[in-house]
């Protein structure tokens, strides 16, 4: 089994002030934990939630559906799972749910927003 622990912070101007269109200072962190455990040597099951502090001028993410002071993305868990196909090739699947206090989340069946996010992914990590 192992265990991470991440925490990370940055700082930009991306968005602008609604009265000028003068850029303005945006600042986020955030924090990670990731838990991962070997069911076997080539299956890996993964769990990590991550937190964003994302409180002044909407600072940390680029493609939120609107500008506003204070974008409201909070936490995200994900699941997943890796299979090492061989030395050099993994096979990836993970299930993502994000959670806002605001609904900023373009939902594409509505043509709404919504405070949640869910996404399911696959990948291919191939190391040469």
């Amino acid at each position: 089994m192992s265990i991470f622990f991440d925490q990370w912070m940055g700082a930009c101007g991306i968005t602008p002030d609604p009265d000028t269109g003068d850029m303005r200072d945006a600042y986020w962190s955030g924090r990670s934990t990731l838990l991962a455990y070997k069911f076997e040597p080539r299956l890996e099951g993964v769990v990590r939630f991550d937190y964003i502090f994302n409180r002044k001028n909407g600072g940390g993410l680029l493609t939120y559906s609107s500008l506003d002071d204070h974008n409201g993305i909070g936490p995200a868990l994900t699941l997943g799972m890796n299979y090492a196909f061989n030395l050099g090739s993994i096979f990836k699947l993970e299930y993502r749910y994000d959670w806002a206090t605001r609904p900023i989340f373009f939902d594409t069946k509505s043509k709404g927003t919504s405070k949640c996010n869910q996404s399911l992914s696959t990948a291919v990590v191939v190391g040469l």
